[in-house]
């Protein structure tokens, strides 16, 4: 024990000499620097007085100065080397004292986080471990630098309601960081993106399924620039795009009014929030300006430019969600229309002419703007001078609306001050040009079941149709000498709604729609004459079945060289768009005799189903509900045999369902959209689970695609050509789909396509297969499934086309070894 205690301590001894001895040959070191460095000093201090008299200094006196300071400092002032921290995020050289430094990063496929730092924080990475798919965003208050909120938005399983609900929270004086990971784009709305452009975004509106996307952005105007980067994934190529990444220093908000303030102009608000809204006389250079809540959303170089420029504010919130131009002289009006269809009650639209508004802005948009409170538009002409502030679901006309005619020259200077509440009042419309319209309200608008159109304020208004205006595409198109039929049987108040919508479509003929009326009462023929169009009496009858039998003999009987009509069901209107679907689709029955008839409805188009509005399928289904009738169906087929084949609401499917091996065209997108009213139909229970939901065209100018991939043998060319480049799904991966009713969910990819195979015991089962639309939020009544084409399903869902085929189905020769079926047995999945 002892021998082991005297050798420690020996060691001890050892080390404490040898560190004596480092430190004395060190200190021995830096004393012999030391006297180096003094024989120097003194050898300089020497050569200064050598030869001099007392006072005097030599021509070298500055170079010797110089000298000493040079050796001085090696003795007096030695450096010590501290080792700094790391620069704020990454940022080097720091930034200034106004100015805060960030980093803000996306994420790399589903393996690298994003990153989001701010003033050297880290507030969001993987290191911190609070990212995740979709939008990472960090609100911070742009003075106090206080973290406001740190959150996650997964816009692929979840909808953007949360999101949008998160973003109008925000206040002014905020910054918003926001970093995609994986995808942030597939379930975000027009809504959403429409909140992010008003904090600064340009990229944001054209975000795609799986873009890599970074953003600084700021609520109010006197913050910093918007800073931006986007990495669009392209399909085909790699399967991620490269991180988007923007990093620097930024200015903090000063608090101070800046270029962007109009305080000067707006009004001072006891109650409501203030705006401003200037356009006149562009010789003098005035350029169109909103202003809301003392900040401009349209002025020079800010968005403002010819046409109308629109601001749009949420009433609620008072939040501006969109400030935009749309150039109606030269582009059109089609993205405006499809902007004040969509809007709800709660938003104010606000809106100023520049140079010359009128020569593209067509009646549909003029309507759309009448409708939201503008008693003015109607009558903008070249060069006029227009601000409006409007609401949908105003009564009556909206106060705020000034209007200086141009010319030849440009209109003079307009403005509006005003304090706008939630909701706005609106006055009694200065209108007596229809006085028939007045009439009929004063007779048949005693309970009130007219509404709106029968509105005291509104009774003067014109029905006049809309012209052809920028669609003159379709010049001379049969379309418009095509009779048009519409059903008006008791639901008078519906049929106004069907026939306003058809007044709507540009082009259209008043004189070829034929209002067929249960009887020759006044109300329904008074009420098409005042629509221009033609009331036709019929046979009073029971059934609405029957009354559809008798409008068919009458049509084809007054219009005897025609070779189909158009049926629009009662309780229907057509959406924008509904009349150019037609006129571009009718050339089908002319070129394929296998086609039965074209179909404005699609039986699967929910919301979040239908997608795609220029894609047309074949369907075995006879949906009816806006349709087209060949005169020789009606003759060969219909006439004299409605007993055995058309005793059913047309859209239970007439011919029991048999066409012969004829098909029907139908959208992906409905061009009619359903009124809802309960107990309309002695189908009410049907009609619950039939129509509501649906999602329905809102565009005037939309198109459709692929018009000659429709005919017979090119259309089973395409569809055999899409299933073989198709992706199986196997049934295990839709276990808990088929087990528990829940919708599929999952799948990669954003425009791509699956295919479901499913056992059939017959060309008739559809047990399997009512158990997979039903993963799919598909129609399913019963054992009614809706769409087949020679036993194949084919349907949009999530941005991915999919095909469910069946075991009798001819495409199911396709089914690649060992994919495994959708079993009709619940137990066997597998």
């Amino acid at each position: 024990m002892w021998g082991r205690r005297r050798s420690s301590l020996g060691r001890v001894i050892f080390l404490l000499l040898l560190l004596g001895a480092v430190m004395y040959g060190a200190k021995f070191y830096m004393d012999s620097l030391d006297k180096v460095t003094q024989h120097k000093v003194k050898k300089v201090e020497e050569q200064e007085v050598r030869g001099q008299e007392p006072g005097q200094r030599s021509g070298q006196d500055q170079v010797l100065e110089e000298r000493k300071k040079e050796l001085e400092p090696q003795v007096e002032k030695p450096q010590v080397d501290i080792p700094a921290g790391p620069p704020p995020c990454g940022i080097q050289p720091p930034c200034g004292k106004d100015q805060f430094a960030f980093a803000i990063r996306s994420g790399q496929a589903q393996r690298v986080g994003p990153r989001i730092c701010f003033d050297g924080k880290d507030l969001m990475s993987d290191d911190t471990h609070n990212v995740g798919r979709g939008m990472n965003i960090v609100v911070v208050d742009g003075h106090s630098k206080e973290v406001y909120a740190v959150d996650i938005f997964d816009l692929y399983d979840h909808d953007d309601a949360e999101l949008i609900r998160f973003l109008q929270s925000t206040k002014d004086g905020q910054l918003v960081l926001v970093a995609s990971y994986d995808d942030a784009a597939y379930k975000l709305t027009e809504e959403s993106r429409d909140l992010l452009t008003a904090l600064g975004s340009r990229h944001i509106q054209d975000l795609r399924f799986r873009d890599s996307w970074v953003f600084l952005g700021y609520k109010g105007t006197h913050g910093p620039p918007p800073k931006e980067e986007v990495h669009h994934h392209v399909e085909g190529e790699d399967e991620w795009p490269q991180q988007a990444e923007v990093r620097g220093c930024a200015l903090l908000p000063t608090g101070t009014v800046a270029p962007d303030s109009c305080a000067e102009f707006s009004p001072r608000c006891d109650a409501g929030s203030p705006v401003y809204l200037f356009a006149g006389d562009k010789s003098k250079d005035h350029w169109p300006e909103i202003c809301v809540n003392g900040q401009y959303m349209i002025k020079a170089g800010k968005v403002g430019w010819r046409g109308l420029n629109v601001v749009v504010v949420d009433g609620k919130t008072f939040h501006v969600t969109l400030a935009k131009n749309y150039d109606t002289y030269e582009l059109g009006s089609s993205e405006l229309e499809d902007l004040l269809w969509k809007l709800d009650e709660n938003s104010l639209v606000l809106v100023a002419t520049y140079d010359e508004a009128s020569r593209r802005l067509s009646s549909y948009a003029r309507n759309l703007l009448t409708e939201l409170g503008s008693s003015k538009v109607k009558e903008l002409g070249y060069r006029d001078s227009w601000v409006f502030v409007g609401q949908k679901g105003i009564v009556g006309a909206s106060v705020y609306e000034k209007h200086e005619k141009g010319g030849g020259y440009f209109g003079g200077s307009v403005e509006i001050r005003a304090c706008l509440s939630e909701k706005l009042t609106g006055v009694k419309r200065q209108n007596t040009q229809n006085a028939a319209r007045k009439a009929f309200c004063v007779t048949y608008n005693q309970g009130g079941e007219y509404g709106d159109f029968c509105a005291e304020e509104r009774q003067g208004e014109p029905l006049s149709p809309a012209p052809l205006g920028e669609q003159q595409d379709l010049k001379d198109n049969p379309v418009f000498s095509t009779p048009i039929v519409v059903i008006a049987r008791t639901a008078l108040n519906l049929v106004q709604q069907t026939l306003e919508s058809l007044r709507l479509q540009p082009g259209l003929n008043p004189r070829m729609v034929q209002v067929m009326t249960d009887g020759t009462f006044d109300e329904p023929q008074k009420l098409a004459e005042l629509y221009g169009c033609q009331p036709q009496g019929l046979q009073p009858t029971t059934k609405y079945v029957y009354q559809m039998h008798h409008a068919m003999a009458r049509v084809f009987e007054v219009f005897k060289d025609v070779k189909y009509a158009i049926f629009l069901d009662e309780g229907f209107r057509a959406t924008p768009g509904f009349l150019r679907y037609f006129a571009k689709t009718l050339s089908l029955l002319d070129d394929d005799d296998s086609i039965f008839s074209v179909s404005a409805w699609n039986p699967n188009g929910f919301e979040g189903i239908s997608q795609d509005a220029s894609l047309l399928y074949r369907t075995e289904d006879f949906p009816a509900t806006g349709w087209v009738v060949r005169r020789s169906v009606w003759e060969t087929e219909i006439r004299g045999k409605e007993k055995e084949c058309c005793m059913v609401f047309p859209w239970h499917g007439w011919f029991s369902g048999n066409l012969k091996g004829r098909e029907v065209i139908v959208p992906d997108v409905s061009r009619v959209e359903y009124i809802v009213k309960e107990a309309l139909f002695e189908d009410d229970t049907f009609r619950q689970h039939y129509f509501p939901g649906r999602a329905s065209n809102s565009n005037p100018q939309q198109d459709v695609a692929g018009l000659k991939r429709l005919t017979r043998d090119v259309y089973e060319e395409e569809v055999r050509r899409v299933l073989s480049s198709s992706t199986p799904v196997q049934p295990s991966h839709m276990s808990s789909c088929l087990t528990q009713q829940k919708r599929i969910s999952g799948l990669d990819g954003k425009g791509k396509v699956y295919t479901v195979y499913f056992e059939q015991e017959s060309p008739t089962d559809r047990r399997a297969l009512l158990r997979l639309v039903a993963c799919f939020g598909l129609f399913r009544m019963d054992q009614d499934v809706r769409g087949l084409h020679k036993n194949m399903l084919r349907f949009l869902y999530q941005g991915n086309q999919f095909l469910l085929v069946g075991s009798q189905s001819p495409y199911y020769a396709q089914k690649p070894a060992g994919q495994a079926d959708v079993r009709i047995d619940p137990g066997l999945a597998s």
